[in-house]
């Protein structure tokens, strides 16, 4: 039974819980450890050790043992003085440590002969080496997070963008911006670990993406874990951002503070004819201090701090030039069109280029072009497009005794945009909001001086919904569209294909994804020895669900008014001119009657054992067990593909509709799939330092990630109950490659499927259909591995050179293509286009699949011919490999000056880059030939430099030159510089062709050209160099058109086929200016992208294109600057 197979794993970890007695706190707390000595070396037990936090006057304490060694946990991020003290021995103190996050500092002790109260004061030396871990790390912390430049780029400043000052790390477009696509050591995106004073951000919704982020002054300090983290770090396995929150001090202290961006700053952009109108505006302030009111009594070491922000994002109307019919062609006369148009009632061309059919009544909507001609012939976008967010948060910590410690975190975050395009409301348009909200509690229990147990909670919310524009008129009613199920209100959907591209229209049916994740943690710290053990229990149960109010979605297309099985099909037909005939491509409704409520459960537990074999070498030893429970439905409304049970609609045939629960027509089961319970992942590694300024590191783990909550598959599938807009809907949809259509509105939308709810194996005949496999829940892992060696050069400066490499399996990869025809039926040539009845069928021998069928012999010859795609919503069938050499090179603040350069040479090869598909620039070409998909990753970057820093100028008070107060100081003093510099290799490209398989494809199959052996990709620069207005960047000659009904040879990408390279820098001039000791004034001028570099990309990947590699669009940002005004008090 699964809950017998559950209760086994949880019973035994208790067990070896309660007989190691053993845990670490929180993985955000921090740790001081050292040993004592007397001057001869030996360990001196029965010392006092007490650390005092300097902002807080919070003294944590601790006694050595008998082998000298002291270990003082749970301790929040924080400057702390030391003290040591024993009768017979002079007391000794060390008036600054600094404790990093989630990190473990080192202070040893040697006391000398003499009386207690005399004092020995050692200068104050924070360790730079990770001596005790293997994991490979970086921390940024509050003076980087404060000083860099950090651009608002259409939200607030986000601090997650700092992850890719990280070896390793890459983002999207490699500049900064919101961290939407980051990936770490070649590991998929959106596979990210966040937490936050010990409670995971994470969602189902998209793993290690949060949409309201905490502002900047509310975070003390973060690290990223990015190769090798210890065991109680899990559930993903794409790196683990651990993220501290500032606490309040003794005294009040607080920041008021205002970013300001406006185009009148910012440069033209190459292509642009213009700056683009805008304004940004982010301002708040934060307040700190003891709990209580002032003027009154306090509460005993109880202490708060509290931000709030707000970010306001404008543009001003923008002008918007697309492509519209002209009157002529609005009233069915498409004599001017450049492009053959065919009759699809007889396949032959109209003489006249006119058709005779009533339209639809689309005066008023369908805008006529009023700038002339047929292309780009309409100016439209006539309202400003806006954005405003809200964020604020609190923490309070409170000291209750020397045993016991409370803390608790409410972080609040909204989110408002308001966007329209080039036709007003109703038209297009609408606003969509996300709502964050989290909230995390810790208690911690000082058992013994060795024993520490830590009990937290967490509850997170995320939001996110769509509304369209208010309107009070019903336009399927007015547009006389027929059939549609719900009667939705919501202006249509209507979308055009074809030589010329004409402007689509329809808003956004309202929706909304809500989404409540609880998490609950207990971890415990025991000391024994020379180990120091580690072990805890972790449970998350995640509610969500998803519910689209109905809106009708049609689809135009050149297919139907072109030639068939013609070489230039594609130069062919009109889609306008297929919707003034009411022949429909592609149709779906989304009706949800009813509002699904799923469950996610997750458990995971671990133990870990750092043992501390000798005095200069650590072995670092961990196994945690995870389980990740498929998701169930609170009422039972789910169903997937089952590709064994008959369907009674399709003659019996295998493959049906098949759904959850106990009943009539049910599996008998909540849950689609099984849990797998084998996920053990164990953990090794060593810091061995062979002197004091030397440490080598060496580590080897699994790591598993959920299999599921990203895109489309964050969400089981409905249909039977509803008809969703992210499952596949009521579909309908041409057979036959355009053919025939999908049907006329004339006739209204077909009426060949039943209303929900409905228990009906047959109820998706004919359309797309999701397919949750039975054994899918078993989750992908990656094995990890590293050596390094790190070297302090000069006091407070370390280098670190490292080699990581990684494995991934079973990854996210929607490489299997289900109902993908097989390519050996590829030979009968465009037979396949023809009907199943047609007298060309009947002469090769081929039949219906079962009685009633109608569509093409293509589709007759499917595997599951009574649905047109079948998407694997799980399936983990990738693979990817990543090998890289790492350097860092950080200097930690002193003598005014820090910095952090990171270098990472590096290759991943991969079939699975992001489990989500439309991140991906090219998709899979051929299910039956998966291997032929393994290429260079979709963001390798070969090189990556980062340089990140801060220099503060040696002139003024406090400083080396001119330390005094008066005219020269406030002139001359105060100035600092900031700065991170990029410099990256450009990401590898592929390519595509138009279809030499007409009527064949399914959605989202992309087909790619033959590569010719001997030609270069890069094209070779004309004459004066290249011109990206007049050269291609890519060589048409390195690759040709497959011959028809075959698939190309090329690779899904090419390491020599790059686009540019990403060089950027981003600058800022700080003036600060003191108003006493407590009180300054912060001006911050930032350049981002200081030299407004061009980075061309956008390139035209399709071969069959005239402008085939071209470079039409700038990859990066042009010139931004921004200013800053921070009041400290």
């Amino acid at each position: 039974m699964p809950g017998s197979r559950l209760r086994l794993p949880l019973v035994v970890f208790w067990l070896v819980s309660s007989a190691a007695a053993n845990l670490w706190a929180q993985a955000e707390t921090s740790a001081i450890r050292g040993k004592v000595t007397d001057p001869k070396g030996l360990p001196v037990p029965g010392v006092e050790i007490v650390a005092t936090d300097l902002s807080t006057g919070v003294e944590h304490r601790t006694v050595s043992r008998e082998d000298g060694n002291y270990f003082l946990t749970a301790l929040p991020l924080s400057r702390y003085g030391l003290r040591a003290s024993l009768s017979g021995f002079r007391t000794f103190e060390n008036p600054s440590v600094q404790v990093r996050v989630a990190t473990t500092a080192l202070v040893n002790v040697e006391l000398q002969v003499g009386e207690v109260q005399e004092k020995v004061t050692v200068e104050a030396t924070a360790p730079v080496l990770e001596t005790e871990s293997h994991t490979i790390s970086t921390t940024i912390d509050e003076k980087q997070i404060n000083q860099l430049p950090l651009k608002m780029a259409g939200s607030s400043t986000h601090i997650e963008q700092f992850v890719f000052l990280t070896p390793g790390a890459v983002t999207q477009r490699g500049e900064q911006g919101p961290p939407f696509n980051t990936q770490i050591n070649g590991t998929q995106a959106f596979s990210r670990e966040l937490e936050i004073d010990g409670i995971s951000l994470s969602t189902r919704n998209d793993e290690g993406v949060v949409y309201v982020p905490p502002n900047l002054d509310s975070v003390g300090e973060f690290k990223v874990n990015s190769a090798n983290s210890s065991a109680e770090f899990g559930h993903a396995f794409g790196g683990a951002e651990v993220y501290s929150m500032k606490s309040g001090g003794r005294e009040y202290h607080g920041t008021l503070y205002d970013y300001l961006r406006n185009d009148a700053l910012d440069a033209r952009g190459f292509f642009a004819q213009s700056v683009p109108v805008l304004r940004m505006n982010q301002f708040g302030g934060s307040l700190g201090g003891p709990l209580g009111i002032p003027g009154t009594k306090k509460l005993r070491e109880s202490f708060f701090f509290f931000t709030i922000q707000g970010f306001r994002f404008r543009t001003a109307p923008n002008s918007i030039i697309t492509t519209v019919p002209t009157e002529a062609m609005r009233n069915g006369d498409f004599t001017a069109y450049p492009f053959p148009i065919y009759d699809p009632a007889t396949t032959a061309p109209d003489g006249n280029g006119g058709f005779t059919r009533q339209q639809i009544s689309c005066k008023g909507v369908l805008r006529a072009g009023d700038l002339g001609g047929i292309v780009n012939n309409y100016l439209g976008g006539t309202l400003a497009n806006r954005s405003d967010e809200n964020t604020w948060s609190i923490k309070i910590n409170s000291h209750l005794s020397s045993r016991q410690s409370i803390s608790g975190v409410y972080n609040k975050g909204s989110l408002t945009a308001k966007n329209f395009g080039a036709f007003p409301p109703p038209v297009q348009g609408g606003d969509q909001s996300q709502r964050t909200d989290f909230v995390v509690l810790n208690h911690t229990l000082t058992i013994s001086p060795n024993l520490i147990n830590q009990v937290s909670a967490g509850y997170t919310y995320v939001k996110n919904w769509g509304l369209p524009p208010p309107d009070d008129r019903n336009f399927i009613k007015e547009l006389g569209i027929k059939g549609v199920p719900g009667d939705p209100p919501q202006f249509p959907a209507v979308s055009f294909s074809g030589p010329i591209g004409t402007e689509g229209f329809g808003v956004f049916a309202p929706f909304a994804i809500p989404e409540q994740s609880y998490q609950y943690r207990d971890d415990i710290s025991y000391i024994r020895g020379k180990h120091s053990l580690k072990m805890g229990f972790d449970h998350r149960r995640i509610h969500g669900g998803r519910q689209d109010t109905g809106r009708i979605n049609l689809g135009f297309s050149f297919l139907e008014t072109s030639l068939p099985n013609s070489p230039d099909r594609n130069e062919t037909g009109s889609g306008l001119a297929s919707m003034m005939l009411g022949t429909v491509d592609a149709a779906s409704i989304a009706y949800t009657p009813t509002r699904p409520g799923f469950r996610w459960h997750y458990y995971g537990a671990y133990i870990q054992d750092d043992f501390k074999m000798t005095s200069k070498l650590t072995i670092n030893a961990g196994l945690r067990w995870e389980a990740f429970l498929p998701p169930y439905e609170v009422a039972d409304r789910l169903s997937t593909f089952d590709p064994t049970l008959p369907n009674p609609g399709a003659g019996n045939r295998p493959g049906a509709l098949a759904f959850a629960g106990e009943g009539p027509g049910r599996i008998g089961r909540r849950r689609i799939s099984d849990t797998y319970w084998r996920n053990f992942a164990p953990k090794l590694g060593f810091a061995y330092a062979p002197n004091p300024r030397t440490v080598v590191r060496a580590g080897f783990g699994i790591s598993f990630s959920q299999n599921s909550g990203l895109g489309s598959a964050r969400f089981p599938s409905t249909l039977g109950f509803n008809l969703g807009s992210f499952e596949t809907g009521a579909q309908v949809r041409t057979l036959n490659g355009g053919v025939t259509p999908a049907f006329l509105l004339d006739n209204g939308y077909p009426q060949n499927f039943g209303l929900p709810p409905k228990i009906d194996p047959s109820f998706a005949n004919g359309q797309n259909i999701t397919w949750t496999p039975r054994d899918g829940f078993r989750p992908p892992y990656l094995a990890s591995w590293s050596l390094s060696v790190q070297r302090e050069l000069r006091r407070n400066m370390v280098v670190d050179v490292a080699y990581v490499g990684n494995k991934g399996t079973r990854l996210f990869s929607y490489l299997d293509r289900p109902n993908q025809l097989d390519p050996r039926f590829y030979s009968l040539g465009n037979l396949l286009t023809q009907n199943i009845n047609s007298p060309e069928a009947a002469t090769a021998g081929i039949r219906p699949p079962f009685p009633g069928f109608k569509g093409t012999v293509a589709q007759a010859l499917r595997p599951f011919p009574q649905y047109r795609d079948i998407i694997k919503q799980i399936e983990p069938d990738g693979n990817s490999t990543y090998h890289a050499l790492q350097t860092k090179l950080e200097k930690r603040y002193s003598d005014n000056l820090n910095f952090l350069v990171s270098y990472t040479f590096s290759k991943t090869i991969t079939d699975a880059d992001s489990a989500l598909t439309f991140v991906a620039f090219t998709g899979h070409q051929n299910g039956f030939d998966k291997r032929s998909e393994r290429a260079i990753g979709l963001q390798d970057a070969t090189h990556n430099l980062v340089m990140s820093y801060l220099y503060e100028f040696p002139i003024g008070k406090g400083k080396r030159f001119l330390n005094r107060p008066g005219g020269p100081n406030a002139l001359l003093g105060g100035w600092a510089i900031s700065g991170i510099q990029t410099y990256q290799t450009g990401y590898p490209m592929g390519f595509t062709v138009s279809s030499p398989l007409p009527g064949i494809l399914l959605s989202g199959d992309f087909l790619r050209p033959d590569r010719i052996s001997g030609q270069p990709c890069r094209a070779a620069a004309g004459a004066g160099g290249f011109d990206v207005n007049r050269d291609p960047y890519f060589n048409g000659a390195a690759f040709s058109q497959p011959a028809p009904f075959t698939f190309g040879n090329a690779s899904a990408r090419y390491s020599d086929c790059r686009v540019p390279a990403f060089i950027n820098e981003d600058i800022s001039l700080l003036k600060n200016i003191r108003f006493g000791e407590r009180r300054s004034l912060q001006f911050r001028a930032e350049f981002f992208n200081l030299f407004n570099r061009t980075v061309f990309g956008g390139p035209n990947l399709d071969v069959s294109s005239p402008t085939f590699g071209r470079l039409l669009a700038q990859d990066n940002t042009p010139r931004q600057i921004q200013f800053v005004l921070k009041l400290r008090f």
